[in-house]
């Protein structure tokens, strides 16, 4: 229990941290990358103590945005160096005891538990990987990145894709 208290007052240290030095309204990309980075190292540091300490032997489930779990987000191509998200920090400390899922859509809508109005994802582009597994008849599919078979090839080539917030 002790352990417990100690990881929760490390992270709402994080957490007052970032509520101390920040002012959302006027930030540039340093201070957004500033921002992130304390978060998600913050993330991945809880993620590791539960599976680690609190649960060294049970499997975790843990539910992120995309965009926290991927790893080398700089390797998109519409995204800079600077920022390290979760997945990053996860891969040092963990490597492959981590599987990670990620989320993109072909069209619906999306919300938040902190706003009371959802917003519409437009359908993505008939040549992106969504329009590409609706147009095949997928309401639902999964796909491994890692090792696709050879049938899988196409996975390998560059392709549209909007996992970050439904943009391409």
């Amino acid at each position: 229990e002790r352990d417990f208290w100690i990881q929760l007052l490390k992270s709402s240290a994080a957490q007052l941290e970032q509520s101390w030095r920040i002012n959302l309204a006027a930030m540039d990309k340093t201070s957004w990358d500033w921002v992130n980075n304390l978060r998600d190292r913050q993330m991945a540091e809880n993620f590791s103590w539960l599976a680690r300490r609190a649960f060294p032997t049970r499997k975790i489930i843990v539910w992120a945005a995309t965009s926290h779990i991927i790893r080398h987000p700089q390797l998109l191509a519409d995204r800079e160096a600077g920022w390290t998200p979760m997945g990053d920090w996860l891969h040092k400390t963990m490597e492959a005891d981590v599987y990670v899922l990620g989320f993109t859509a072909h069209h619906g809508r999306w919300g938040t538990t902190v706003r009371s109005a959802t917003t519409e994802v437009a359908p993505a582009d008939p040549k992106s990987l969504e329009g590409l597994l609706s147009s095949a008849g997928f309401s639902y599919a999964f796909l491994h990145f890692l090792n696709p078979p050879a049938a899988g090839a196409w996975l390998r080539e560059p392709l549209s894709c909007r996992p970050l917030g439904y943009k391409p």
